[in-house]
């Protein structure tokens, strides 16, 4: 099974500080309940949710 793996670094550490993984199947689940306004922000940011759950 595919998981995402999210590393939290703090003052440019260079081991994370916190790490979270989470099953690829949560996420695009969890991913068609964000509001359009918060997608729409992250587009501006340039993180693309598709890309990162495709």
């Amino acid at each position: 099974m595919a998981k995402l793996k999210i590393r939290i670094f703090k003052n440019n550490g260079t081991t994370p500080d916190t790490t979270a993984t989470i099953p690829l199947a949560i996420v695009k689940v969890a991913s068609k309940l964000i509001p359009r306004k918060a997608v729409t922000v992250l587009d501006d940011l340039g993180i693309d949710l598709d890309q990162l759950i495709g």
